[in-house]
C-alpha cells in the first residue's frame, strides 16, 4: 500500500491516466476478491430496503445518552455524487430499533451528508443539519421533543461544541471543485474565478443568527506565497473548530495544470492569527486530539505517516510510523486513550477499520469490510468510523452489501489493551478521598479500575460522608482486591483524608484523584512511563474542564514550559493542584503532608514545597485528567455571600516555609498568582470593600517588596497578566469591571 501511495503522488500530475489504472485495478481486485467481511458481530442499524449514510468522520451519530442515533435516508447514492433529491433524516430510537422520519433536506452529498448532528452543549435535544430554502443555503436547528424548526440563514461546516458558533464555506465552488463534498443546488457564480475576491470562510452566530465573513481568499494568498498559486483555481475545505471552540483548522488547496497542492492552516475563531502549519503540498484527513494538537495525514519530506502537530509551532512527531502506512480517517475516543481509522480499498477490495494506541505504539485490526464495486470513484463509500461517547462501539457508513447502510461495531477496549512497555513491579497507590459523592463516585471509580497499567492500589478514604457514598465504595472493594476502603473516625477534611491515604499507602508512587473527577484509561500507564523514561521524581500533565452543561475545555497548562525546560521555569509554572501529578512516595515525609487545619486551596502548602525538592520533574503534554466543575464549589461560585479568605494567606506562608530556599523568585511568582490574583479576584466577588483589598495589597507589598519586577511575569497569560498589573496600581474599578465580563461571559 504504501508503494502504490507513492505511484498514485507521482502520478497526480497526469490524473486522466490515473483514474485509468485506478479503475482498472478495483476491476481485477473485485474479481479475485471473497467479498467476506469481519468480524460477524457488526450490527446492521439502518433498514436495508433503503441507502443510508451518516456523513463525515468528525461527527458523532450517537446523542449524549446513547439512546438514539441519527442518519439519512437516501437515494441514488451510487450514481450522484450530490444530489437535490430529497433526504430523509432517520431517528433511530436504539431501545426498540425504530425509525422514525423526522424531517427531510434537500441538499446533501455523499461524503459528508448534510452536516448532520447533535447540538452541543448537551447534545441530547437539537440536531443541527444543511438545507436548500428559498432559494438559498440554510442551516436548521431541529428540537427532537417539540419538534420545533428554527431557521438558520446560513449553511454551517463545523459547529463548536458549546452549540453557540459555526464556520461555513462555499458549499457550491467546493461541489464543482471537490466532488462529493458540496452541494449541487445552485450555479457556480465564481467558475470564472481563480481566485474569487470575496470571503471564503464565514463564522455563523447561531444565538443571533448572524454570518460574518472572515477571512478572503486574498488574506491566503500572501500568507508563505508560492509560484504554484499563480495561475492556479483556490477552494478551502475541511473545517475543523478545536475542542473549546477558540481556534480551528482548514485546508487551502489550489489546483494548476491538473496537479492539486494543499496546506493546512489554522486561525482563531475569528479569523485572526492565522497559522500555516504545514506546507508541504501535500495534507489529508486530520482532526483535532485536544485544543492544541491535531492528528493528520501527510507529506513531511518524502514520506507520508500520520503525524501529531503543535498548533503555531513547527513542533510534530510521527505516528505509528511503520504501523499506520495509509490515509484514513482519524477520531478519537473522548478519553484520548486511542483513535479509530479506515482505509481506502485495497487490491481486493477490502477496507479495513484499526485501533490505535499512542502511548503503547500498539495498533489492533478490528474489521475488514468489503467494498461494493457499486460504490466508487466520487461516488465511493468511506467508512468514516466514529466512537460513541463511551467509547466501546464505532460507527460507520458501510457498502458490503447490496446497498449503503450505517453499520455499529461493538468493542472490547479491555481486548485492546496491551502491557505497557515498562516496570510493572512499581506499584501506584492511588488515594480517592470521599464525602458526599455518591452522584459522581461510580464513574470516578470506574475509570481507575479501568485503567491499563494495573499494579494499582486504590485507597478509598471515607471522611465520615453522610450519604451512601460508603456502599459504592464497599462494592468496589468486594470486586476488586485491588480497591480498599478506609473509614475515617472523624471528619477532618481534604487534607485529613489524603494523609489518611498517604499513611495506608504501600506503593512505590502516588496519585491522588478527587472523587468528583475521572481519568484516562491510560493516565496511570502515561505517567509512571514518563517517570520511568526520564527517571523522574514527579511527572505532571495536562487536565480538561469538565462542566454539568457537557462542556469540556482543555487547561492547556503548558503554555510556558515543556520537558525542556529548566527546573526553575517548571517550578515556576508547573500549577498546584495534587491531582494530575504522580510523585514519588518518599517526597511525602512528616514535615510535608497535607494541612489539616487549613480546609481550601491546602495543595498550595503541599505540593508546591514538593516542586522544589525534586531532582527531575517530567511533563506529559496530555489532558488525562477530568476535573469537573461543579458551580457550588468555592472557584465558580459567583454568589454575593461574604466568605472568610484569611485562609489564602495562612497557605501561602507555609508554602513560603516549606520550600527550598534556592527558588525563592519561583515561589514569590506562585505568591503572586495565588494572593494577587486568586484572593483578589475572590474578594471582589464576595463583596469586599474597595478599602479591604487595598489593604491587602498594601500588605503584599510590604511583606513582597519589589514584586512587580517578578520575571516569571513576563510570560504569563495576558488577561490574568493585565489583572495582575491593574492590582499593581491598585486600580480597582477595571479589576471588577474584568470580574464581572469573566463570570458572566
Amino acid at each position: 500500500m504504501p508503494i502504490l501511495n507513492d505511484i498514485a503522488y507521482k502520478l497526480r500530475k497526469v490524473p486522466f491516466i490515473k483514474k485509468k489504472i485506478k479503475d482498472a485495478y478495483q476491476y481485477v481486485g473485485n474479481i479475485l476478491s471473497d467479498k467476506k467481511t469481519f468480524p460477524d458481530n457488526i450490527v446492521q442499524i439502518s433498514n436495508s430496503e433503503k441507502e443510508h449514510l451518516f456523513g463525515y468522520y468528525d461527527k458523532c451519530p450517537w446523542n449524549k445518552n446513547e439512546d438514539k442515533m441519527i442518519y439519512l435516508e437516501v437515494e441514488k447514492a451510487n450514481k450522484q455524487y450530490a444530489s437535490s433529491i430529497p433526504a430523509k433524516i432517520i431517528l433511530n430510537n436504539l431501545s426498540t430499533n425504530e425509525e422514525k422520519i423526522i424531517a427531510e433536506t434537500n441538499c446533501w452529498n455523499v461524503q459528508q451528508g448534510c452536516m448532520l448532528g447533535w447540538l452541543g452543549p448537551d447534545f441530547n435535544t437539537n440536531i443541527i443539519y444543511n438545507d436548500f430554502i428559498n432559494g438559498d443555503l440554510k442551516a436548521v436547528i431541529f428540537n427532537i421533543k417539540t419538534k420545533e424548526k428554527r431557521i438558520i440563514d446560513s449553511s454551517v461546516y463545523s459547529v463548536s461544541n458549546n452549540g453557540k458558533i459555526a464556520l461555513t464555506l462555499d458549499f457550491i465552488r467546493l461541489n464543482r471543485l471537490r466532488p462529493g463534498y458540496g452541494y449541487n443546488n445552485m450555479e457556480d457564480n465564481t467558475k470564472k474565478d481563480l481566485i474569487p475576491r470575496g470571503y471564503c470562510i464565514w463564522k455563523v452566530d447561531l444565538i443571533s443568527n448572524t454570518k460574518t465573513g472572515i477571512i478572503k481568499y486574498s488574506d491566503l494568498i500572501k500568507i508563505d506565497h508560492k509560484e504554484t498559486m499563480d495561475g492556479a483555481e483556490h477552494k478551502v475545505n475541511h473545517i475543523m473548530i478545536n475542542p473549546s471552540g477558540n481556534r480551528f483548522m482548514f485546508l487551502h488547496r489550489w489546483i494548476k495544470n491538473g496537479v492539486k497542492y494543499t496546506r493546512l492552516l489554522t486561525a482563531n475563531i475569528d479569523g485572526k492569527d492565522i497559522y500555516n502549519l504545514l506546507d508541504e503540498d501535500m495534507v489529508s484527513h486530520c482532526n483535532w486530539k485536544d485544543d492544541t494538537t491535531i492528528l493528520g495525514w501527510a507529506r513531511k519530506g518524502e514520506k507520508n505517516h500520520y503525524y501529531l502537530l503543535k498548533d503555531k509551532s513547527k513542533e510534530y512527531k510521527v505516528i505509528g510510523k511503520d504501523k499506520l502506512l495509509v490515509d484514513g480517517h482519524p477520531s478519537y475516543s473522548n478519553d484520548l486513550a486511542c483513535f479509530v481509522t479506515d482505509t481506502y480499498p485495497d487490491f481486493k477490495r477490502k477496507q479495513h477499520l484499526y485501533i490505535y494506541d499512542e502511548i503503547n505504539d500498539n495498533l489492533k485490526e478490528i474489521a475488514s469490510i468489503y467494498a461494493n464495486t457499486k460504490y466508487i470513484n466520487d461516488c465511493r463509500c468511506d467508512l468514516h468510523p466514529r466512537f460513541n461517547h463511551s467509547g466501546n462501539k464505532i460507527c460507520f457508513d458501510g457498502s458490503q452489501n447490496k446497498k449503503r447502510q450505517v453499520y455499529v461495531l461493538n468493542i472490547d477496549r479491555n481486548a485492546f489493551k496491551v502491557k505497557d512497555n515498562i516496570d510493572t513491579k512499581k506499584k501506584v497507590s492511588i488515594i480517592v478521598p470521599i464525602y458526599n459523592v455518591e452522584k459522581y463516585l461510580n464513574k470516578c471509580l470506574d475509570s481507575i479500575k479501568n485503567q491499563t497499567y494495573q499494579n494499582i492500589e486504590v485507597l478509598m478514604v471515607d471522611d465520615c460522608s453522610p450519604d451512601k457514598s460508603y456502599k459504592i465504595a464497599k462494592k468496589y472493594e468486594q470486586e476488586d482486591k485491588r480497591f480498599k476502603y478506609i473509614k475515617r473516625e472523624k471528619n477532618g477534611g481534604l487534607s485529613a483524608a489524603r494523609n489518611t491515604g498517604i499513611d495506608n499507602a504501600s506503593g512505590d508512587y502516588l496519585c491522588f484523584i478527587d472523587s468528583d473527577d475521572w481519568i484516562s484509561e491510560n493516565y496511570v500507564s502515561h505517567l509512571i512511563k514518563k517517570a520511568s523514561d526520564d527517571n523522574a521524581d514527579i511527572v505532571v500533565c495536562d487536565y480538561v474542564m469538565t462542566y454539568e452543561n457537557g462542556q469540556e475545555k482543555i487547561a492547556n497548562s503548558f503554555s510556558e514550559i515543556n520537558n525542556s525546560s529548566s527546573m526553575k521555569e517548571k517550578v515556576a509554572y508547573i500549577r498546584n493542584h495534587s491531582c494530575t501529578k504522580l510523585f514519588k512516595k518518599d517526597f511525602f515525609s512528616k514535615n510535608n503532608l497535607f494541612p489539616e487545619d487549613i480546609r481550601r486551596s491546602e495543595d498550595i502548602a503541599t505540593v508546591i514545597p514538593i516542586l522544589t525538592y525534586a531532582k527531575k520533574i517530567s511533563i506529559v503534554d496530555e489532558g488525562l485528567y477530568f476535573y469537573f466543575q461543579r458551580e457550588k464549589s468555592l472557584s465558580n461560585s459567583h454568589d454575593n455571600d461574604r466568605i472568610d479568605l484569611s485562609f489564602y494567606n495562612k497557605t501561602v506562608e507555609l508554602m513560603e516555609k516549606r520550600s527550598s530556599l534556592k527558588y525563592k523568585e519561583e515561589i514569590e511568582f506562585h505568591s503572586i498568582i495565588e494572593l494577587i490574583y486568586g484572593k483578589i479576584m475572590l474578594m471582589i466577588r464576595h463583596q469586599y470593600s474597595n478599602k479591604e483589598i487595598r489593604e491587602h495589597i498594601k500588605s503584599f507589598n510590604e511583606s513582597h517588596v519589589n514584586w512587580e519586577k517578578n520575571r516569571y511575569l513576563n510570560k504569563m497569560n495576558r488577561l490574568k497578566g493585565l489583572f495582575i498589573r491593574l492590582a499593581s496600581k491598585k486600580l480597582l474599578l477595571p479589576l471588577r469591571v474584568m470580574v464581572f465580563i469573566n463570570d458572566h461571559r
